[in-house]
């Protein structure tokens, strides 16, 4: 399901509304996250096989409305051959007015010159085609886990506790559910502001935080007013900026980037590297405090923020309102990420169309 969505989403979203919808599926993790920490509240009283069972129902209603209520991805259905259901998925996926047969037209070009290529293979990720957009993406994976974000929400309560906060099950709830605004701002911000400006102030973001809670728990006992409060807000903002930039873009660019030849197998890479890279940081946060201190190991995890923001700048183009082809294009360039392309301009009534519809959901 990691790897799957966010190919899905980029796959069937208009260009102006690709960072939006895309951003919506990190918006459902924090929810699932915010409810299990509600749920997970000592004065509830349930029990993990409870909290297991009810994880249930959000499956099963999520496996019914996939069978009812999805369309087959459109390009999927070009690529086997099945024009006329590639026409009725994009019916069902774009405005009335929109003119589907000249977009399924431009992915038929795209797929035909795809067609005419080589088949795949291993030595495809030392090509640029291929190599530079899973080189951006496998490495912002690893960065979005070495940030600490995974040590820091599932140890949120500890956390609290180790610093002295009297209520730390209440202040990690409070933590978890603020991040629910937050990526749904970032849902609007990701087509307005641009993935590559958004990734790189929510890094700067974290770096600060990080920053906080490394004082929080270098202060003494006795500076216990500035320091659990710094560690709350501190912890508040981490989360709220990772949310609103390493937590959805990520995903965004991994459905973005990939080219059509490979994309399955680079999607599944990444969607291993990410997890690879999580469950290495979360086990090793015990040790890591252990060996130098929860002040010291926040201080590391703002260094990785910093470091991040620094990769971003200068290997990430914008991609933002560009077609999937033209974010191809756009990676095939000689010109540093910094240096922005020419912004694209509808040439047609679909796109004109398209940015109406993108225009009015915003406004509402």
């Amino acid at each position: 399901m990691l790897n799957v969505t966010p190919v899905y989403v980029a796959e069937v979203s208009p260009a102006q509304l690709r960072g939006t919808l895309g951003g919506v599926n990190q918006l459902g993790i924090n929810a699932g996250l915010a409810a299990a920490f509600a749920l997970g509240l000592p004065a509830l009283r349930l029990t993990w096989r409870a909290l297991a069972a009810g994880a249930v129902v959000p499956l099963l209603a999520l496996a019914l409305a996939s069978a009812c209520f999805m369309p087959e991805s459109p390009r999927w259905l070009a690529a086997a051959g099945r024009g006329t259901d590639a026409v009725v998925a994009l019916r069902e996926l774009r405005p009335p007015k929109v003119d589907v047969a000249r977009e399924l037209s431009r992915i038929n070009t795209a797929l035909a010159q795809l067609a005419a290529e080589p088949p795949p293979t291993l030595g495809d990720i030392f090509r640029p085609a291929l190599g530079r957009p899973l080189s951006i993406v496998l490495v912002l994976m690893v960065c979005q886990q070495l940030t600490g974000v995974n040590s820091v929400f599932f140890n949120l309560s500890p956390i609290f506790a180790a610093v002295g906060v009297a209520n730390a099950d209440g202040a990690a709830t409070l933590v978890a559910l603020v991040t629910l605004p937050v990526s749904l701002a970032a849902c609007m911000l990701l087509d307005l502001a641009g993935r590559r400006t958004l990734l790189i102030g929510a890094a700067l973001g974290m770096a600060a935080s990080a920053a906080c809670l490394a004082i929080s728990f270098s202060l003494p006992a006795s500076a216990a007013s500035i320091s659990h409060p710094l560690a709350v807000v501190g912890a508040l903002c981490y989360l709220a900026s990772f949310s609103s930039g390493l937590g959805p873009i990520p995903w965004v660019l991994m459905g973005e980037l990939f080219p059509p030849r490979g994309k399955g197998a680079a999607a599944s890479a990444a969607t291993a590297v990410s997890n690879l890279a999580a469950f290495t940081v979360t086990v090793s946060f015990g040790a890591l405090v252990r060996s130098i201190g929860m002040g010291a190991a926040f201080g590391l995890y703002c260094a990785c923020c910093l470091g991040t923001a620094v990769y971003t700048f200068i290997a990430l183009p914008e991609t933002k309102g560009r077609s999937l082809e033209e974010v191809a294009a756009l990676l095939a360039r000689d010109e540093p990420a910094w240096v922005d392309a020419p912004p694209v301009q509808p040439d047609d009534e679909e796109e004109a169309a398209l940015k109406r519809v993108a225009s009015s959901s915003k406004l509402t």
